[in-house]
């Protein structure tokens, strides 16, 4: 991979540097904005000794690797992406809150946004209806409806925005 830094004639490469454009740092553990960016989780299918199969997905938080075990694949899978979205410290925060409230239903982008919609004050039920129109045809096929609207990582919202413009 090749890099061109802004403020250079010549490219420089990522393996006598940061991965990162333009830093200056010797290494990629080096650079202060590395575990920001490195956000990397492996997933795979393991068999107990009973012949239940079960998903081991593998990260690194706080310098070691730690794994979560998943009977059910798809939930596996879930967590896996939201680590890579999110990072280990966001996921782990949410996947705690989530435990700690587990009598909560998960507020889905299609219940958050009927909600708002409905408890608006001062508009018209043109403007309502207009609004679920917009959630219908544009928020919703892209974050998905059932997608939880507080596992939704921050630079998926700056990619929704850059879409609708």
């Amino acid at each position: 991979m090749v890099f061109t830094v802004p403020d250079q004639s010549r490219s420089t490469r990522a393996v006598n540097g940061c991965h990162l454009r333009g830093c200056s740092k010797k290494s990629a553990r080096q650079c202060p904005d590395y575990r920001e960016t490195t956000r990397m989780s492996s997933i795979r299918v393991r068999t107990r000794r009973d012949g239940t199969d079960y998903t081991q997905v593998m990260f690194r938080h706080n310098g070691k690797q730690q794994s979560m075990s998943f009977d059910d694949h798809a939930a596996g899978l879930r967590w896996r992406k939201a680590l890579d979205e999110l990072g280990a410290e966001r996921a782990l925060e949410r996947l705690q809150i989530a435990e700690n409230v587990e009598a909560n239903p998960v507020v889905t982008i299609a219940s958050a946004g009927a909600d708002h919609i409905d408890n608006l004050t001062g508009v018209t039920d043109g403007t309502r209806k207009r609004y679920r129109a917009y959630m219908r045809n544009d928020i919703e096929p892209f974050f998905g409806p059932s997608t939880a609207a507080d596992m939704i990582p921050d630079k998926r919202i700056r990619q929704w925005v850059k879409a609708c413009a």
